[in-house]
């Protein structure tokens, strides 16, 4: 659960990389993305749309696609 002292779900993805864009719900693990309690579904949703974009836009930037 994010508390209100943390930083909001959003704040959390600049400057991740793509290894790092997980789902978790260790409050202790603050290399990934915290789920947000009561919307895991949406959390993960979100996450992995993310991390497919950070992928697009790496694998463009090497030339590739």
């Amino acid at each position: 659960m994010i508390k209100q002292e943390k930083a909001p779900f959003t704040e959390q993805f600049p400057g991740k990389s793509s290894s790092e864009l997980e789902v978790t719900k260790d409050a202790g693990n603050k290399v990934n993305i915290q789920a947000i309690s009561g919307a895991t579904i949406t959390t993960k949703a979100v996450t992995s749309a993310v991390k497919k974009a950070v992928d697009e836009v790496s694998e463009f930037a090497k030339g590739g696609k």
